[in-house]
C-alpha cells in the first residue's frame, strides 16, 4: 500500500501546478492536485527519504 501511495506522491510531484516536478508543498485531499509553493526542498528529500525506506532506490 506504501509503495501504491508513494507512486500516486510521484505523479502529482511530475505533473505539478504550473511545470513538471514542482514538489509543491501539499496536495489537495480530494482532486490530488499540486498545491501551495513549488520547488520546496524538504518535500523532494520527504519524498527521497520514503524512496529510500522502501527501498525502491538504494543509497
Amino acid at each position: 500500500m506504501a509503495i501504491s501511495e508513494l507512486h500516486k506522491l510521484a505523479l502529482i510531484n511530475k505533473e505539478g501546478l504550473n511545470d513538471e516536478w514542482e514538489f509543491n508543498e501539499w496536495a489537495h485531499g480530494v482532486t490530488g492536485k499540486a498545491m501551495g509553493k513549488a520547488y520546496q526542498a524538504w518535500s523532494a528529500a520527504q519524498y527521497i527519504s520514503a524512496c529510500h525506506a522502501l527501498k525502491i532506490i538504494k543509497k
